[in-house]
């Protein structure tokens, strides 16, 4: 098994995912940390569909920068995209909603959940076990993520631990921390189980990369 601490706590996520967004040395697109464009066309058409004022209202809260970033990218689904500016439409649309950071990128991550196992793969997943679906979802994350390295340490007939490599910290807490357990209850109900819990813990320091430091995290599933 592994030994493993959860990631730190704080007193206000909202004004900790500000600060890391002011301090993060890239300016938005330009970050080598970087998800697939099928990730950003969910997060639009969710924000279409459920946060109030829609796109407009969305944009209207973005940082000028951050906002043409959304503005001038016609994403492509198998492209790969900054990653950095998702994580501050995370906070906007938190506000937006009445809801936390956290909050509202865990809902989001459950209807992105939804949408990936829609039409046929809805019927594919019916018959993965729960054991299956955490390793694909793990391996899934990998392929979102161009950054994610993931090893799957642990399995047995209740969990999976899959080790991730060389996660940018400031991305792991908050944002990677409420994606994870979100997307697990999403999958849940698709699959041949009646819970799927998924959080992340950290190992320790995975060096620095591009200025920033990295961070060797654990994501733990649980399943029955």
């Amino acid at each position: 098994m592994n030994a493993a601490t959860p990631l730190p706590d704080a007193g206000s996520v909202d004004e900790a995912i500000a600060e890391q967004l002011a301090a993060w040395p890239f300016p938005p697109g330009e970050s080598p940390f970087r998800a697939k464009g099928g990730t950003f066309l969910a997060h639009q058409r969710y924000v279409a569909e459920h946060v109030p004022g829609g796109l407009d209202a969305q944009a209207a809260e973005l940082r000028p920068e951050t906002r043409a970033f959304f503005e001038e990218d016609a994403f492509l689904v198998s492209s790969s995209y900054d990653l950095v500016p998702l994580v501050e439409a995370g906070l906007v649309c938190g506000r937006l909603t009445g809801t936390s950071f956290p909050e509202f990128v865990h809902v989001r991550s459950a209807a992105q959940a939804e949408a990936d196992v829609s039409g046929v793969y809805r019927f594919l997943a019916k018959l993965v076990t729960p054991a299956g679906a955490a390793i694909r979802m793990a391996r899934g994350f990998a392929l979102y993520f161009d950054f994610i390295d993931a090893t799957v340490r642990h399995r047995d007939s209740a969990r999976v631990e899959v080790e991730l490599a060389a996660m940018p910290e400031a991305l792991v807490y908050p944002w990677f921390q409420a994606v994870f357990p979100g997307y697990g209850r999403g999958l849940a109900r698709h699959v041949r189980a009646s819970r799927v819990e998924a959080q992340l813990e950290r190992l320790g320091s995975a060096g620095r990369a591009h200025g920033v430091d990295l961070v060797k995290t654990l994501l733990v599933i649980n399943y029955e």
